[in-house]
């Protein structure tokens, strides 16, 4: 990446972050945002959050700095079993959080997924995405899509790769495959990979299908070349991960337009923040990206003229990858052509919403009007007939919107039951660099939301910490499954000024009683519990649940807040 581009990324992100003006649409009176979504009872309300567990305890050194476990999961063999990508942000290297019992401890496992020839994979300046991304397969493997490159590449910046780890043991040992060797290359026109944000896998198949997805740069190339477009890939595997095909060039296969004093420009993928996002289900692959002008063919010159208002692109796949239609998943936004915190998008499918089940995206949005960079909230949007077209965005955040506080960097999750799950950081209660993590579900699909619901038990005062003041540099995360939603964040509370520190910080969403074990007969008890135990039976059964919670569930995790 050039270094003009990076310091472009790092300002965009500090600027929007900190709420302030960074750019003006001219002649344009602002106008407010989105409508708010309906706001309703779900059919089912959180019992408890419990209080904020350190998931990287194990780390005893003072000046440890860990990016946010923006990508976390739930093992759909055992609920109890939570895996969480994380970055030692000071050595660049990739590690897997894991706890075995529903969040109450963690433990960083040792080693990493990156291979010896790869050791590091974080990517510096990539503000507001993800720095790996992981994803469950068929037979409960485990993948693990990042960055990679070794010292001299390190210093160069140049000729990083793309490697895809793979685990069958929940991370005690991995195998991998470099999706993308750009070693040999030299020259102008030398490429170089730019982290991985998307990562999905189709299990509808006798053998799962991956889509890894990352920006590709030519930091050598001149400044007038068209290299510096860059390119949004996705490459397709076929056979579990075990070989890739030539990633796909989302850019080649765009054709939306936006027209300026009666000119249509083209746009392509975002070559900043990051892109792209994606999600895969029943044999279509959906990558979600912001928008730019191409270098070559711009207004005024310009491919980062953030006065004109862009929409989200939506790319989709129904042919492993081979080829693309893609079209605007939206109205034109302010930040969805890379205002700051526009740069993040959670998306999912469910099975509720319609025969077909229902694609949700999350992103961080202005109106088109919007005078600032800053106070965005965040939107959804859904998708009932395979990501072919959209509803018109609505706001999921229930504060007062006339306020102008901000949200930004969501993401999603989704439970076996179908409920939508999706996190953010907030500063609805706090000022300045000061954020919180909110929380809201669906069961519908995406069409009517929960009210939000506070996360974290203090402030994120990110005037420590190893992510610079102003820029929070990862999504929180959320794994989702049917009795809770795991919520993970980075965050600087035990930092002085000299060390720095930044943790990972966890907290359980917890709907039912979580059961010790995954023993069989839990679901019986609970039915019989609900409906259909004569007195006699329900004292005896009381009993036992109750030796069971004392044994190993909520009061494992100390004290707890109501939600």
């Amino acid at each position: 990446m050039s270094s003009a581009r990076r310091l472009r990324r790092v300002a965009l992100a500090a600027a929007a972050v900190a709420g302030g003006a960074l750019m003006s649409i001219g002649g344009a009176a602002a106008a407010g945002p989105f409508e708010q979504a309906p706001f309703s009872a779900q059919g089912l309300s959180i019992m408890q959050t419990t209080a904020s567990t350190r998931m990287t305890i194990d780390d005893k050194l003072p000046a440890r700095g860990y990016g946010g476990p923006s990508s976390m999961l739930v093992d759909p063999a055992n609920p109890r079993v939570i895996v969480a990508q994380t970055t030692q942000l000071r050595t660049r290297t990739c590690k897997l959080l894991r706890s075995d019992d529903a969040g109450a401890t963690w433990h960083i496992l040792p080693g990493t997924p990156s291979p010896s020839a790869y050791p590091y994979c974080m990517t510096p300046g990539d503000a507001g995405s993800p720095q790996a991304v992981i994803a469950w397969g068929k037979n409960n493997v485990l993948y693990y899509a990042m960055a990679g490159y070794n010292v001299a590449e390190r210093q160069s910046q140049a000729n990083w790769s793309i490697v895809l780890a793979k685990s069958t043991d929940l991370g005690a040992s991995w195998t991998s495959t470099v999706v993308e060797n750009n070693r040999p290359a030299t020259g102008d026109s030398a490429p170089s990979d730019y982290g991985v944000t998307g990562l999905a896998v189709d299990t509808s198949g006798a053998q799962d299908v991956v889509y890894v997805g990352w920006m590709k740069e030519f930091p050598a190339s001149a400044s007038t070349s068209p290299l510096q477009d860059g390119e949004v890939d996705v490459a397709t595997s076929t056979d579990g991960g075990l070989s890739f095909g030539k990633p796909a060039n989302l850019n080649t296969f765009t054709h939306v337009t936006v027209t300026k004093d009666g000119t249509a420009y083209p746009l392509i993928g975002m070559s900043y923040f990051a892109n792209p996002f994606l999600t895969a289900h029943d044999g279509t692959v959906l990558a979600v990206e912001g928008a730019q002008f191409s270098t070559t063919n711009a207004p005024g010159g310009n491919a980062f003229d953030d006065s004109i208002p862009l929409p989200q692109l939506v790319a989709r796949s129904t042919d492993r990858g081979q080829t693309w239609t893609v079209n605007a998943m939206g109205p034109p936004t302010y930040t969805a052509n890379g205002g700051g915190s526009g740069s993040m998008t959670g998306l999912g499918w469910t099975p509720k919403g319609g025969s077909q089940g229902t694609f949700v995206a999350a992103y961080a949005v202005n109106g088109t009007t919007s005078t600032t960079s800053g106070n965005q909230q965040i939107a959804v949007q859904r998708s009932s007939d395979g990501g072919q077209s959209w509803s018109d965005p609505v706001i999921i955040e229930d504060d007062d919107l006339s306020q102008s506080f901000t949200g930004f960097y969501p993401q999603m999750g989704v439970a076996p039951n179908g409920r939508v799950d999706v996190v953010w950081e907030d500063n609805r209660n706090t000022t300045n660099d000061h954020f919180q993590v909110f929380y809201t579900y669906s069961t519908d699909g995406g069409v009517t939301w929960a009210h939000n619901v506070q996360v974290t038990d203090q402030a994120i005062n990110f005037d420590f910490g190893i992510s610079y003041r102003g820029d929070i540099r990862q999504p929180p995360g959320v794994a989702s499954t049917n009795d809770f939603a795991a919520v993970g964040w980075a965050d600087p509370r035990l930092a002085t000024a000299d060390t720095g520190t930044q943790d990972d910080y966890g907290a359980i969403v917890q709907f039912n009683t979580i059961p010790p074990t995954t023993s069989p007969t839990w679901p019986i008890i609970v039915a019989v519990i609900d409906g259909f135990a004569t007195a006699a039976i329900v004292a005896g059964l009381v009993i036992l649940v109750r030796r069971r919670q004392r044994a190993g569930t909520v009061a494992e995790r100390g004290s707890v807040r109501s939600g």
